[in-house]
């Protein structure tokens, strides 16, 4: 399979990458370490374009408006393929608006957007998307939090597994966490 992720150089990105790749698989990646800030319309555009020959869309970097825009125009660029986009989203959508603690309210509405992307779509079999909503993984963005956290290459082995049984299972949303974490006791 050909594959593309952003956000290729750190965190689950890198993870997913190396697993990818280790599995024989090609990869393309795309992130600001390689020039292309999904913040800006025309690496957007460069990524779709570089990334029509793959089978499997990976949307993992995040960026204030930028991933959510990549994700509409990659639907849109492989509307009505057999292709497959895996989107990777937070669990922290989950948690009450009320509660979403200052410093997340961007994140957590930009992921809520792709949220909505994706089950405006439920019903739509091509491209086949999967919302893949992660609770605490291991990452430079999690550091925050005092938590159990996610191992970014467990992660990685699972979402390959995810996409192994793409043509026998179709998943479409997907919750994925930590053993025995209670989010009511992160610090």
């Amino acid at each position: 399979m050909n594959i593309s992720i952003t956000g290729h150089t750190k965190g689950i990105g890198f993870a997913l990458k190396t697993y990818f790749e280790s599995q024989g698989h090609t990869v393309i990646g795309f992130s600001r370490a390689n020039g292309y800030d999904i913040t800006n319309l025309e690496c957007i555009e460069q990524i779709i374009s570089q990334s029509k020959d793959c089978d499997v869309f990976i949307n993992n970097a995040y960026a204030v408006n930028g991933q959510t825009l990549l994700l509409e125009k990659m639907i849109n660029e492989w509307n009505h393929t057999t292709k497959t986009i895996i989107n990777l989203n937070s669990k922290t959508t989950l948690i009450p608006k009320a509660n979403v603690p200052e410093f997340l309210k961007e994140y957590v509405d930009e992921k809520l957007k792709q949220k909505e992307i994706i089950l405006s779509r439920v019903f739509k079999a091509r491209p086949h998307l999967c919302n893949v909503t992660v609770g605490l993984v291991e990452t430079e963005m999690s550091t925050v939090f005092n938590a159990k956290k996610i191992n970014p290459a467990d992660l990685a082995k699972f979402i390959y597994t995810l996409i192994e049984f793409k043509d026998q299972i179709a998943v479409q949303d997907i919750l994925i966490e930590v053993p025995d974490l209670d989010w009511n006791e992160i610090e």
